[in-house]
């Protein structure tokens, strides 16, 4: 079953335990995501109701950031490098927002195969 996100909730809608410097916000409706809300010393003097205020309103700005939120995908020039090699992590990266390509099942046991588009560069050699 694929959990549901919280919600602007009122205190007899969750639970509120706390671990440390974390607010566990569970919610008594099934199918909604426990949340540890890190507050840190503070918590300690904090009603439920006001972990709960305060967890609300981080819930209401993060839909206002969703509902500005514009995505413009950054798209590499044909001929050059789609992806670069990121040392740190020892794998490979798309360098914009989009990579061109066609992925298969056309590999040893069904694998999955990365080709490129014509016109298109993956690597950057």
């Amino acid at each position: 079953m694929r959990l549901k996100r919280p919600y602007v909730a009122s205190l007899d809608q969750v639970r509120i335990s706390r671990e440390d410097d974390v607010a566990v916000i569970e919610y008594a409706e099934p199918g909604i995501w426990t949340t540890r809300f890190k507050l840190g010393p503070e918590i300690r003097a904090m009603s439920d109701q006001e972990i709960l205020d305060r967890f609300n309103e981080s819930l209401v700005a993060m839909e206002q950031c969703r509902a500005q939120y514009e995505h413009v995908a950054l798209e590499i020039p044909p001929g050059k490098p789609q992806i670069e090699y990121f040392d740190k992590a020892d794998q490979w990266t798309p360098r914009g927002g989009v990579l061109r390509c066609v992925i298969s099942d056309g590999g040893p046991d069904n694998a999955s195969t990365i080709t490129n588009c014509p016109g298109r560069r993956l690597d950057a050699s």
